[in-house]
């Protein structure tokens, strides 16, 4: 059967995201030729790395929105996120601003045969029984329940779409019937065979590599990065931060590819620049006392890799930033969920740091813009993270921690947390909540002079948090 709402099975199916997962590009292929490639009809960067690809992508975005193009002509952007914190909206972006809710239903529509297959498939995959499966996919997908037993769905839908694939193929189509001339573009995973992979991209970035899904892309930090240079095309230019082994595995790939390396230390640099901001020193500019939007210097890395991003684009599009254009570009975005704060008085920090090496970053930023001060800490993590590891960065925080209940398979139950964090801390103050709004009450709750409240570990966590607040989760590029 197919949906009466594509967009509403499709969020349904959001939930599981990743325990859907299924790398490879034949099936993302399939899904563009039922929609006339539409990935064929605009130019691309693809972004990938452990951390900083999300923020990196903004960055970029931003930049490239204040650039003359075509015909003196501001470019006409696409930028492509993952994932949402809030809407569905969040993560396709046509000239600065998210596509419709209609625009979605509408080129969804044109894969609705698709659908039907697809629904058969997760109900398979996400449960043994239809009453399970109806639990965990909710109203919008029991109608899909009928029909073959979930063994031989599961055996006939092996090779059948996912979720992420499905909102990828939309949100290239988008891009075509909006005619972007540039599509900024975040891979999901990995990068060899993420459904992002399919696009043709002259200019790629790596920021940067560490331990992250090892069951999918390797146990190591070479092995990772080989993963991840898959974005790197015959001919083209990857910028990288990576450093170490990783880093030279980016280069020899790129040798093997005939593509040209440009690494972030040796090829552009960046600074903190002592009247605030930063300096950097690119490939043709210098610029000095950089403004820049987002928090943190982990930040300017960030930057300095769009920046390079940016002046390999002029050569290979034929434009010239301006300095101007550069400064209003970096002190122009906003990013949602990154050492966002959302209250003042007794501040909440809102950060998805979900994995060893966000949280690391985030624990020396918080230190250094709340000296001495403790947290309370929202925390909730996904079973497929190194949780025993992020704790380790955030635990020094906190003087008090409240174990957030998601729900759904993949996130820890608080129970299951509460048993890992006592290993480590005896004594710590712990609480669990039934939700997010209620962890936000109880944080607030008699906050003590010098305390602020600190939601981390899942960007699933800071997207619910945002919605208890009433926050939006789009990015602001302009």
């Amino acid at each position: 059967m197919i949906p009466d709402d594509p967009v509403d099975f499709l969020l349904s199916l959001s939930r599981s995201e990743y325990l859907g997962m299924k790398p490879g590009l034949e099936r993302i292929r399939e899904l563009l030729e039922k929609l006339d490639h539409p990935e064929a009809a605009f130019n691309s960067v693809l972004i990938g790395g452990t951390n900083g690809k999300g923020s990196t992508s903004v960055i970029l975005a931003s930049l490239l929105a204040r650039v003359a193009g075509k015909d003196g002509k501001p470019l006409r952007l696409g930028l492509y996120l993952s994932p949402h914190l809030v809407n569905l909206e969040e993560r396709i972006l046509v000239g600065g601003k998210p596509v419709s809710r209609e625009q979605i239903r509408e080129t969804a529509r044109k894969l609705l045969p698709s659908f039907a297959n697809l629904s058969d498939i997760a109900l398979a995959k996400s449960e043994a029984t239809e009453g399970s499966a109806r639990r965990k996919l909710g109203g919008g997908a029991t109608a899909f329940s009928r029909g073959a037993p979930p063994a031989e769905k599961a055996e006939a839908g092996r090779d059948r779409w996912t979720f992420f694939e499905f909102i990828t193929a939309i949100a290239f189509a988008c891009f075509r019937d909006e005619k972007v001339d540039l599509a900024v573009t975040e891979v999901g995973l990995g990068g060899r065979l993420d459904a992002t992979n399919v696009l043709s991209p002259p200019v790629s970035i790596i920021t940067n590599i560490s331990l992250e899904h090892t069951e999918w892309l390797g146990k190591t930090d070479r092995e990772i990065a080989r993963e991840k240079s898959g974005i790197i095309r015959e001919g083209g230019v990857v910028v990288t931060g990576a450093e170490g082994e990783a880093r030279e595995e980016i280069h020899r790939i790129a040798g093997q590819k005939g593509a040209k390396m440009l690494s972030l230390g040796r090829d552009f640099a960046v600074a903190r620049a002592k009247s605030g901001g930063f300096d950097y020193q690119g490939l043709s500019l210098d610029l000095k006392g950089l403004p820049l939007s987002g928090r943190g210097d982990y930040q300017f890395r960030n930057a300095a890799l769009a920046l390079a991003g940016l002046e390999v684009l002029a050569g290979r599009m034929n434009f010239q930033p301006r300095e101007k254009e550069i400064r209003a570009g970096l002190d122009s975005f906003t990013i949602p969920g990154r050492l966002q704060i959302v209250e003042k008085e007794a501040p909440i920090v809102l950060d998805g740091a979900h994995n060893p090496g966000a949280a690391r970053v985030l624990s020396e930023e918080l230190k250094s813009m709340f000296p001495g001060r403790k947290a309370r800490i929202i925390f909730a993590a996904m079973r497929d993270k190194e949780v025993d590891k992020i704790l380790e960065q955030v635990l020094p925080l906190a003087s008090r921690m409240i174990l957030a209940d998601l729900g759904g398979k993949r996130a820890l139950a608080p129970a299951e947390l509460e048993k890992i964090i006592r290993d480590k801390s005896a004594d710590l103050d712990l609480e669990k909540a039934d939700g997010v709004k209620a962890a936000l009450d109880l944080a607030r709750e008699g906050i003590r002079e010098g305390e602020y409240v600190l939601v981390t570990g899942s960007l699933y966590l800071v997207g619910e948090a945002l919605r208890a607040l009433e926050l939006p989760g789009y990015v602001r590029i302009n």
